[in-house]
């Protein structure tokens, strides 16, 4: 990353953080000893970095299920027609269905990772396990906004949710492109 022709941009997010960042290649030169792999090789490296970097989200569950424990609190804090919020079914149905969905993110990436472990191919499950977070995160702050309004985003873990959403979901690539590209690579298309 040092190498002249080599530059670094910070992609700033709402919360100050910079997750990811832009980086130029202009005119760079690569000496043999420091090539990964031979030449022509660069994009299928390029896709192995990305399901290396997109097999990650499998930290982001432990993430994701403390923003359904917030969820659940929140329900508890908040009223519906006169009643705590978690007596209602419709709140109790979408509660259950993205814990539903946060456990099924766990599965793929378990799965994921272990077909890594055993030397197979994990880009298209990535890819998909991509997806699934980016548009669970998302759905997570909506909901905790629909609930609590300014209040649903006070937990620490929503507060993460609703401020890296947008970003999470618009990574790498929008979500309707994402969705046919995972679901081509994932026949082995």
């Amino acid at each position: 990353m040092a190498t002249p022709g080599v530059s670094v941009r910070p992609l700033r997010e709402l919360t100050g953080t910079a997750d990811f960042n832009e980086v130029f290649l202009d005119d760079v030169v690569v000496p043999a000893d420091a090539m990964i792999g031979a030449p022509g090789q660069g994009w299928a490296i390029a896709n192995a970095t990305l399901a290396h970097e997109r097999t990650g989200v499998g930290a982001i569950v432990v993430k994701l299920r403390l923003a359904i424990d917030a969820l659940i609190a929140l329900a508890r804090r908040v009223s519906v027609d006169g009643r705590p919020a978690l007596d209602s079914d419709r709140v109790r149905d979408r509660i259950g269905q993205l814990t539903a969905e946060v456990e099924a993110l766990s599965a793929l990436t378990y799965a994921n990772f272990t077909r890594w472990l055993r030397g197979g191919e994990r880009q298209h499950d990535a890819a998909m396990a991509k997806l699934m977070f980016s548009e669970l995160n998302l759905e997570l702050a909506r909901f905790a906004v629909e609930l609590g309004g300014e209040s649903g985003c006070w937990s620490r873990a929503i507060r993460m949710c609703s401020t890296t959403a947008a970003g999470r979901t618009n990574g790498c690539m929008r979500a309707p492109t994402r969705s046919p590209v995972a679901a081509r690579r994932s026949c082995g298309r």
